[in-house]
């Protein structure tokens, strides 16, 4: 999960997988719910503060009402399919036949709801993202953004679902810091165009609006993205890259173990590759994806030492403020964003490093991994490019019924980290957080997965820089085994 103030659900059925004796299934349905403090601030505006971010933190992850009931009834021996359940058996069933030897039953649906809230920093945020790692043998059913209620339309209890909180007011331009130059961009989509993987379609950046734009001018090589386009696309997506997967930036860098987030609340001995972004967070991202982008546009120094590290932003090298090209790093990078790039930190770190091969790395066939699940509320990014501009403003248009359609089909069974087909992550993104008192509405936090959150702390609260200038981790594993399923 990430770190973005509210409460998230999600909901899954156990698979066909191997279970133990004295372990529990693994495999299950799965409700993503979110409860935020953060995104669901319908009235809350963006103010001038001091500090120029608002932290966010992940205060707890736990089952939802209907889950705990069942799981409850089953332990006391009132299951109807598994009457003689007695522990150590295990307590969570995938598909199977009932006691009886004749009912079918599909398997357990659990619900995990997700809290995060706001921290120090800002009054406001503009806006941030949570994460789940969807482990292996999970199939996701439901994923919704909550509010505590007690609508029985909705299907649980204690909590009814609501739109997804959108983008807040914003910089519809480059916002007071200002665009900077990325010299070795110029001619992107002209005299330098890079080749591609596509051919024709890498000098050609055309988003879900149908929109067709230069990133950069392609005399200066000057970002020609604004700040309220970077934070614009909002909403539930998934991804199913590998370098999405929780633990793919430890694996990579030959970590002994899995651990991640911000090195201060990490056990000591750890020995992950840490990354410190613009704003002096030090971390170590949960994925490679993250880290990846890190490196492109708000880096500040690191441990790594292969291929691809760096010490200040590979492209936004200006400053790692500000804004970046247009129709890049967006946190949730893909085809139904309007803002649909990423840096492929991969080709360029197979590079010579030159301004071709930056070229390369940003050609317009580089689509993000990031899939929508529709879902009422979302927003898709629709600005001005190049405005100068600090004038604040929106910069997006509906896209409650672009993506997935999970009312009529679930999500693929996660069937391996490493695949590029099974869901990795899951991302929410949404809008404004606030931390004033009586005006706080539930919301939501930026994080990372793995039964379990996901990636960016970059919460900005006052409109002047993309992302990844605040990006970092934190992370929050389920409890007793039985939550790992």
């Amino acid at each position: 999960m990430g770190s973005h103030s509210g409460t998230g659900r999600s909901a899954t059925r156990s698979g066909p997988c191997a279970t133990e004796k004295n372990r529990p299934s693994r495999g299950g349905r799965f409700k993503w719910l979110v409860n935020s403090a953060l995104a669901l601030v319908l009235l809350c505006g963006v103010y001038p503060a001091p500090a120029h971010n608002l932290q966010t933190k992940m205060v707890h992850m736990f089952f939802d009402p209907d889950t705990r009931a069942m799981l409850d009834e089953r332990i006391a021996g009132n299951d109807p399919c598994f009457p003689s359940y007695t522990p150590p058996d295990p307590l969570l069933r995938s598909p199977q036949t009932c006691e009886d030897g004749v009912t079918t039953y599909p398997g357990d649906e659990l619900g995990i709801i997700i809290k995060v809230i706001p921290r120090d920093g800002t009054q406001t945020g503009v806006g941030g993202h949570i994460d789940f790692y969807v482990p292996n043998g999970l199939e996701v059913v439901e994923v919704a953004y909550l509010l505590p209620g007690s609508n029985p339309g909705d299907g649980l209890s204690g909590y009814d679902k609501v739109p997804m909180k959108g983008q807040s007011l914003i910089a519809t331009g480059d916002g007071p810091v200002g665009g900077k130059a990325t010299t070795e961009l110029i001619g992107l989509t002209s005299t330098n165009c890079p080749a591609g993987d596509l051919g024709g379609s890498a000098c050609t950046y055309t988003n879900v609006n149908t929109v067709t734009q230069d990133p950069v001018v392609n005399a200066s090589g000057l970002h020609r993205g604004t700040i309220a386009g970077v934070y614009g696309d909002t909403g539930i997506f998934y991804a199913t890259d590998p370098d999405t997967a929780f633990g793919s930036w430890t694996s990579h860098t030959g970590a002994s173990d899995d651990y991640c987030g911000l090195v201060d609340v990490l056990p000591p001995g750890y020995t992950g590759e840490t990354i410190t972004n613009n704003s002096g967070d030090t971390f170590i991202p949960c994925n490679k994806w993250d880290a990846g982008q890190m490196y492109a546009w708000g880096v500040k120094g690191t441990t790594y030492t292969g291929a691809g590290a760096a010490g200040s932003p590979i492209v936004d090298y200006g400053d790692g403020r500000g804004n970046a090209p247009w129709g890049f790093a967006s946190g949730v990078a893909g085809p139904q964003s309007g803002y649909a790039w990423n840096f492929n930190w991969d080709e360029w770190a197979a590079s010579a490093g030159t301004a071709a091969d930056m070229r390369e790395a940003m050609s317009g066939d580089e689509i993000g991994p990031w899939k929508r699940i529709q879902y009422p509320g979302s927003r898709i990014s629709y600005d001005s490019p190049g405005t100068i501009s600090a004038e604040l403003g929106f910069a997006n248009v509906d896209g409650s019924t672009v993506g997935y359609d999970l009312a009529s089909q679930p999500l693929p069974i996660t069937a391996s980290q490493t695949d590029t087909t099974s869901p990795k992550d899951h991302s929410l993104g949404s809008g404004p957080v606030d931390r004033r008192g009586a005006r706080v509405c539930l919301g939501q936090v930026p994080g990372r997965r793995h039964g379990g959150h996901r990636r960016r702390d970059w919460l900005p609260g006052f409109p002047r820089r993309h992302l990844w200038r605040r990006r970092r981790r934190h992370r929050q594993r389920q409890g007793p085994p039985v939550a790992l399923l």
